[in-house]
Order: structure tokens, then sequence, then C-alpha cells
């Protein structure tokens, strides 16, 4: 359902109209209340929402050829289904439609009232498969979003998920943090040791309650430009000297926020938790990539993956970087590679 399908009045309407906030849903008057840096009436396919079960929501985006090989895109994290609009030159040039899908309480989606884990998501998107009336299709996750793609591959069934896609993946806390960089380190610790509450207050402080400012560019200055410039390898910092490319990472973080510190924190204590099942027992096949400049994922970690899978495939990408690893053409082969065959 698209959002300004709920009342028939689009916020971007709203904001221009002077229409009282009361008349909106809950939903819309989140948005209305802070404008993000994009029209949204004219791209209302980036805000629809799915109905699932225990009154749930379920968000996601849509990119590409609407009526291309349907693929589902998980997000890195943090990110969120906007994360998905840099492939979409890519899936346009390979006539997919690409999906991209909120975690539960990141963007539109709603956190679940009873505890959630990692095998709870297949059930999710296939519900919004059947939602979207699609028998079959693809998934693959990119960085955070890479062990929920595995997770599909070991739960769903294969006559309706035809293959997994890991693209620079997050691997299982069993690997450990070879390879990574030492402020990856230092965060995935945070992440994983961190008691709840204490996370919850510190992601709150230094990303969400920036991320809800309206001004935008305190949001740029207090957490994009620190990310960018502190972070990153220059081959990826380099990336976001594009300014489409900076304003797609910047409403993309916006919306990973946009609830508060909660879906991240659920999010980081599922990634850096056992993820409940045997890498042996994934029946369903898998394809990676991973780059071998990538210092927040490293190629070690597909590797891991690769070999404890009985049906992957790894490739790895010369010189990529976490970021670099999708752009460009690179893109476009990564998604030719997924559906190739099938």
């Amino acid at each position: 359902m698209l959002a300004e399908e709920q009342t028939g009045i689009t916020p971007d309407a709203a904001w221009r109209h002077g229409v009282s906030k009361v008349l909106l849903s809950p939903q819309i008057q989140r948005f209305a209340s802070a404008k993000t840096a994009y029209d949204i009436s004219e791209k209302s396919s980036e805000f629809q929402t799915c109905a699932l079960p225990e009154k749930r929501t379920l968000g996601y985006a849509e990119f590409g050829s609407p009526h291309g090989n349907p693929v589902f895109y998980f997000h890195g994290s943090p990110a969120s289904r906007l994360e998905t609009r840099i492939w979409h030159d890519c899936a346009t040039k390979t006539n997919t439609r690409l999906i991209g899908v909120d975690r539960p309480g990141i963007g539109l989606s709603s956190l679940p009232s009873s505890p959630y884990n990692l095998l709870n998501w297949p059930t999710d998107i296939l519900h919004l498969a059947d939602h979207l009336n699609l028998a079959k299709f693809h998934v693959i996750g990119a960085s955070g979003g890479g062990p929920y793609a595995v997770a599909c591959a070991h739960s769903l069934p294969q006559d309706r998920l035809l293959r997994a896609g890991v693209m620079a993946g997050m691997g299982p806390v069993e690997y450990g943090y070879a390879g990574t960089s030492w402020q990856r380190y230092i965060a995935f610790n945070t992440n994983r040791y961190l008691p709840r509450s204490w996370l919850h207050w510190l992601v709150d402080k230094n990303f969400a309650v920036h991320a809800q400012n309206p001004d935008t560019k305190v949001f740029e200055r207090k957490v994009i430009d620190k990310f960018i410039n502190t972070a990153l390898p220059a081959a990826d910092a380099a990336l976001f000297k594009d300014p489409k490319t900076r304003q797609d990472l910047i409403d993309d973080w916006r919306q990973a926020f946009r609830q508060g510190a909660g879906g991240y924190v659920q999010d980081a204590k599922i990634l850096f938790s056992p993820w409940g099942f045997d890498l042996k027992d994934v029946k369903g096949e898998v394809r990676l990539w991973y780059g071998s400049g990538d210092v927040f994922t490293p190629v070690g970690m597909g590797r891991y993956l690769a070999e404890r899978m009985p049906r992957a495939r790894l490739r790895e990408v010369e010189g990529a970087t976490h970021f670099t690893i999708a752009d460009g053409e690179q893109g476009v082969r990564i998604l030719e590679e997924l559906v190739e065959g099938t």
C-alpha cells in the first residue's frame, strides 16, 4: 500500500498546502514534521508498505524495471530500503525489478512486539512476495543484509526462492574479525558486547537524533561527513564526492533512523549473535561476491561462508572495496550472475 493511499493525500501536498497534520496518519505525520531532501510525491514507489501478521508493517521500495525479474534487496546496517536506489540504473539495464525491504524498526517497517531473530525474516519475505503476487523470486543481501539472504536460502522453499546472493556480506560471529580495519573492529565489538540499553543510548545520541533533525545540514555535518572522512578508505570515500551518491546516502540513513535507534539496535544484536542454523544445512543455492580490498567485510568472510554451504559459489573481485564492489558495470554483472540460468 502506498503511504498516501491511507489518506488520499500525499505528504508533499500537506507541506505545500498547509493541510493539518491531524488529518494525516501517524506514519505520514512523521514525514510532514521533517521533510526529507527529495519530493516524496514524485517517488511514491519508494514509500510502500505491506501488512504482516501481529499487526506489523513491512516497508519496501521498488527500482529498476517494473515488470522485470523480481529480486528482493536486503540493505546494510545502518541503512534502509532506500539503499536500493543506487542500484536503479543497474537494475534497469538488467531488466530487474529490485525491491528494497526495510528490516523491523527501520524506515517504514514496525518493530515486532515479540522477540525477533534471523529466522523470522524469511517468513516476512514470503508474506511480501505473496502480497506482490510473486510466485518465484531471487534475493540479495549487501553487508549487514547478507545474513538475512543466507537465512532465506536456508528456510524458504526452493520452488519460490530461485537463488540467494550475498554481496560483501557480514559473516557469522564464529568467523571473527580477521581482515577488518581497526575502526570496524571497534564498531563490531561495540555492537556485539555493549548492553542493549547502552547501545540504544549511544546510537540515539550519535545518529538518530541528528537523522530526525529537520535541518539536513546538521545530519550531514555530524554524521555523514564524519563517516566519510574518518571511517572510509580513500576509494570508498571518493564515491561520495558525487552529489547524487552523497544525497542518496543522506536519504538512506535518515530513513534508517526514522523511528529512532530501536531498529538499528535490534538489527545489530541479531547480526552479532549466532544465526540459529548450521551453514551446512543451507540447501538453497547461494552466489557470493567479495572485494579483495574490503576492510568492512573482508574476503575471508566470503571464503568462510562458501566453504561451509553446500551450494555456494564465491567470486572474489580483485581490488574492490566495500562500496566500490557494486559501482558501475560491476553492479550490472552481479545482478546478471544472480539470475543467470534460473
